[in-house]
C-alpha cells in the first residue's frame, strides 16, 4: 500500500473515531465513570489517558517530523513490534494489559 493510500486510510479512521468520540457528550457523567471491574477504567480515564499521551507524544514526533533530512518511503513498512503494539490497541485483543500510571 502506497503512502498516499494510507494517509487516506488513517484520515478516514481517524475522522470515524472522532465521530464516535463525539456521540460521548450525550452520555450522562455516571455512565462515564463506569468501570466493569474494580481494576478497570472508564471512558473518562481512558479519554483522559489518551489525551495526556498526546500532549507529550504528539508534539515530540512533529519536531522530529520537521527536523528529518530523509524522504518518506514510497510504501509503508510493517515491523513485528509496531504490529504488536498496534494490535494491543485494538478493541476486543486478548494481549496481556501493559502497565500505566495511576
Amino acid at each position: 500500500m502506497d503512502t498516499g493510500t494510507q494517509t487516506l486510510q488513517w484520515q478516514k479512521q481517524t475522522t470515524n473515531l472522532l465521530e464516535q468520540t463525539k456521540k460521548l457528550l450525550d452520555l450522562p457523567e455516571e455512565v462515564l465513570k463506569w468501570r466493569y471491574a474494580n481494576d478497570s477504567w472508564s471512558v473518562l480515564e481512558c479519554i483522559e489517558h489518551l489525551n495526556l499521551y498526546g500532549k507529550y507524544y504528539l508534539p515530540q514526533i512533529k519536531k522530529h517530523i520537521e527536523a528529518t533530512t530523509t524522504q518518506p518511503e514510497k510504501t509503508i513498512k510493517k515491523g513485528w513490534l509496531g504490529n504488536y503494539f498496534a494490535q494491543s490497541m485494538l478493541p476486543g485483543n486478548h494481549m496481556k494489559p501493559m502497565k500505566t500510571f495511576k
